[in-house]
């Protein structure tokens, strides 16, 4: 009989992964918000931990209040956080309530109690830490400064196009009651859109150091921006004693300027007469050359034709047959009457239907074309064209054009 003989095996187990912890990354350590900047949410934001885990993670935010005297070891140990928060598989979250005007309700009153540390823990669903360091970040500080400065935009007042300057007024308050404000520097923006340019010179110069609740004007020019509908003012304030504590504020201004873009000066339509206006299978059709002239130069964008009259005078009433519906005639042969072309055309090539004749009338035809140019900064210009033409009968076929300018 033969005998069979036990062999040992053993089943491996999952590795364990070593999952680096969060690095925390906004606040930054040391940071320092103004109570402006407090008084908003706040964002907190970490990278994940790595490598990705199979299992969902969640991410516990804490932030402790230092308390007087105490260092950052000591806040973590002894105090308990005024902030828990967990976050489940993002990096990021807000966190309000830190500082409320008038120091009622939230923990920090400026200059007092507005240090705080802040750290971030992973952990899965069932609350065990993952990764190194028991899935915590290392801390960061972060603090809320006193409202040492308090600036405010008074007024603004943008200037209309003068001799190639637009005027700037800035009166700027500084209500703080003991302390005084240096401003270092006004920036403005065009429409929202437009590069943030610091505005220099001004007079009176900057910085300029504003007495404690008292206001001062600053005066500067620019050069013209035919674009402008808005300006945004930026102003950039320090408390002289502590640099980092800064304030800064903006303030809009709309402008309400005649618009001269289309201003014989700055803008000229050359619309000669067309060399040869033709009828024939009731259609008018000719080729009307233009030239435009912008200063300063401009780009254009659309140029547009709008038949905005019409009138066909028959030598009698028996030249028209039954049909005198006049939507089937006046328009352009695109059947409405708007004709388009994009950018810069040299000739644009008109056709007009008309009533149907009977052979052998005499007819005079008349009509007026509103040509509109938009340009590429959104200005559109336009001048009203008005035409004439004579259908001779069959004892003389003379069909020389006489357009007239209006």
């Amino acid at each position: 009989m033969s005998r069979e003989v036990c062999k040992d095996f053993r089943v491996e187990g999952e590795k364990t992964v070593d999952y680096a912890p969060p690095t925390l990354i906004t606040p930054e350590e040391g940071k320092k918000l103004t109570p402006q900047q407090a008084k908003a949410p706040i964002i907190f934001r970490w990278t994940p931990i790595v490598p990705k885990p199979q299992q969902p993670v969640t991410y516990r935010l804490k932030v402790w209040q230092l308390m007087q005297g105490q260092n950052s070891t000591q806040a973590m140990r002894s105090n308990p956080p005024i902030v828990t928060k967990d976050i489940d598989n993002i990096t990021q979250t807000t966190v309000i309530g830190l500082l409320r005007d008038g120091c009622s309700g939230g923990p920090c009153c400026p200059p007092y109690l507005c240090d705080f540390i802040w750290q971030v823990q992973a952990i899965n669903r069932e609350g065990k830490p993952i990764g190194s360091n028991n899935g915590n970040s290392e801390p960061h500080t972060f603090k809320i400064l006193d409202d040492n400065i308090n600036t405010k935009i008074d007024s603004v007042n943008v200037g209309c196009c003068e001799n190639g300057k637009q005027s700037i007024y800035v009166k700027i308050n500084n209500l703080h009651a003991t302390n005084p404000a240096q401003v270092t520097a006004i920036k403005y923006r065009v429409n929202g859109t437009g590069p943030l340019t610091i505005l220099s010179p001004t007079v009176p110069p900057l910085p300029f150091t504003i007495a404690a609740n008292s206001s001062q004007a600053f005066t500067a020019s620019i050069n013209c921006v035919d674009s402008m509908k808005t300006i945004k003012f930026i102003v950039d304030a320090i408390w002289p004693t502590d640099p980092d504590n800064i304030n800064a504020e903006t303030a809009w201004d709309t402008l309400n300027c005649r618009c001269n873009a289309c201003d014989e000066k700055n803008f000229v339509l050359n619309v000669p007469k067309p060399q040869q206006i033709n009828y024939n299978n009731n259609q008018l059709s000719f080729n009307q050359p233009l030239t435009i002239t912008t200063l300063p130069p401009k780009t254009i964008k659309t140029i547009k034709a709008e038949l905005v009259y019409f009138e066909m005078l028959p030598q009698n009433a028996e030249c028209l047959p039954c049909n005198k519906e006049s939507q089937l005639y006046g328009h352009f042969t695109n059947g409405t009457n708007s004709i388009q072309w994009n950018g810069i055309q040299n000739s644009l090539a008109i056709n007009i239907t008309t009533p149907q004749l009977v052979a052998c009338c005499d007819a005079l035809f008349r009509w007026c074309v509103r040509y509109k140019i938009e340009f590429t900064d959104c200005t559109v210009c336009s001048k009203v064209v008005c035409y004439e033409k004579k259908k001779e009968g069959c004892a003389n076929k003379n069909e020389n054009p006489n357009p007239k300018d209006h």
